[in-house]
């Protein structure tokens, strides 16, 4: 088969790879730099800094379609250029603000790879996430706490106005609670890039981003309806057999039950790919369906997780959820990226076990 000479774009590595891989993606066995194979021959301009590498060098570079292969740790400046400049004027940041710098490939993933880069990462910087999680457990707790109250004064006093303010209520903080977790979202990718996070992310979400996450989830939405029409039929007073109202209210329940199941099958990450992509709504849900069709595994077992760690953080006075919820959040985050073929931050490779008998002591040879 003929080779094309492709260059790593970051360390100036000369490689090889078949001429049928254009337009696949490879990783530099040298710096580990993921990049898309063009059939451009032309040498890329030397990088402007030198990673330091114990790997040899090699000749050859499989390409890869999966999104295993990793980019540096989020602190080393060397090998990450999206870092902030330390020297640039407080406010500023050196990185594109584009989120997401390399093409979409919907591929599969092991489920080992964001599992582990999620520990390390939660690990490295836990405290931005706690932090944001803490103000959405606030919202989450404030919200049952004012419904609660709210409707035992309607129950008391029979006047509607409490159950008016309680829907308002409700309806602005369930605004905020989607507001600051788009916020988290952002952080998590962010995080899982190797760029750096901070609390006030949480609260920095471009107001069209916002309208098109309401948008989504009123278009999702729409089946449920038929799940709510007996009961509006009910306090209209239309006069419907009871019979009907049954069917109706069984199969509406059924049709609501089987559309949320194939929406999650099919069509689960499309509010993180709108988050990080910053695609249409119709982009997001078809990119959506890519990723959801070939990781049907992963969604089932992303499920168990989130709801694992859910419950772990109910076991601990529901405080826990301000960690298990971020915990979750860049679960899902760093699934994505590596399921629509970015590349993300992994663990550094455990040091390899010396045994005693590979490094003798002084005078151990001599005896």
């Amino acid at each position: 088969m003929k080779e094309i000479q492709q260059v790593c774009p970051r360390c100036s590595a000369t490689l090889a790879v078949p001429e049928d891989s254009v337009g696949s993606q490879a990783r530099c066995p040298s710096c580990n730099h993921l990049f898309v194979i063009t059939a451009s021959e032309t040498p890329a301009p030397a990088p402007l800094y030198a990673p330091e590498s114990t790997a040899p060098a090699h000749s050859t570079a499989d390409p890869v379609l999966s999104a295993a292969d990793t980019v540096p740790p989020p602190n080393d400046r060397r090998t990450n250029p999206d870092l902030e400049n330390p020297y640039a004027p407080k406010g500023t940041t050196t990185h594109s603000p584009q989120r997401a710098s390399q093409p979409f490939i919907a591929t599969t993933v092991v489920a080992d790879q964001y599992i582990s880069a999620t520990i390390y990462l939660f690990q490295q910087s836990w405290q931005p996430l706690v932090g944001v999680g803490a103000i959405l457990l606030v919202i989450n707790i404030l919200n049952q706490v004012l419904s609660q109250v709210l409707s035992m004064a309607f129950q008391e006093s029979g006047q509607w106005v409490f159950m008016l303010v309680n829907i308002v209520i409700q309806v602005l903080l369930s605004l905020a609670y989607l507001y600051v977790m788009i916020g988290l979202k952002q952080m998590g990718f962010d995080l899982a890039r190797g760029r750096p996070i901070r609390f006030s992310q949480g609260f920095e979400v471009p107001p069209i981003l916002f309208g098109q996450t309401i948008l989504g989830y009123l278009v999702l939405g729409i089946p449920f309806l038929l799940l709510a029409a007996p009961f509006a039929l009910l306090v209209l007073g239309v006069d419907v057999p009871e019979a009907l109202a049954w069917v109706a209210f069984l199969g509406g329940g059924f049709i609501a039950l089987a559309a949320m199941t194939l929406m999650y099958l099919f069509l689960w990450p499309w509010q993180y790919l709108l988050i990080d992509r910053r695609l249409s709504l119709r982009e997001a849900f078809q990119k959506a369906y890519e990723i959801a069709s070939i990781n049907k595994v992963n969604a089932f077992l992303l499920l168990l997780l989130g709801m694992g760690l859910g419950t772990a953080g109910m076991c601990m006075c529901c405080i826990g959820q301000a960690a298990t919820l971020p915990a979750t959040v860049l679960l899902i985050c760093t699934a994505v990226l590596q399921m629509s073929g970015q590349a993300t931050v992994q663990p550094p490779a455990a040091a390899p076990m010396i045994s005693p008998l590979d490094n003798p002591q002084p005078g151990a040879m001599n005896a």
